[in-house]
């Protein structure tokens, strides 16, 4: 799914103030896992949900993660702890068990 289409089904869940951004999503592990992980299976579990999208919507107000499947929206999941400040300048963020981090802008 191309950006675009991804924009126009998020719609109702992006503000006039939002950034959206394309992000990945990894399991909150150790780093001794990690290393582990990519020796044995070149990586190949370090993301997850790989047929699924996510898109980080930013706000002053908020943070969520959208989760995008087959042109859909599946899921929304909050960020708590979110800074306002990280609207412009967010990198990752961490929701639950795991840790988005950012790909790129995209609204």
């Amino acid at each position: 799914m191309d950006d675009e289409a991804a924009l126009l089904a998020m719609a109702h869940e992006i503000t006039s103030d939002s950034a959206v951004y394309a992000v990945t999503q990894h399991e909150k592990t150790r780093a001794w896992r990690d290393v582990i992980d990519l020796l044995l299976t070149d990586g190949a579990t370090l993301t997850s949900n790989s047929e699924s999208s996510f898109y980080l919507i930013a706000s002053y107000e908020g943070g969520k993660v959208v989760r995008m499947r087959d042109g859909r929206v599946v899921q929304t999941t909050p960020i708590v702890d979110w800074d306002p400040a990280q609207k412009t300048s967010f990198r990752k963020a961490v929701a639950g068990d795991h840790v988005y981090r950012k790909v790129l802008r995209v609204a």
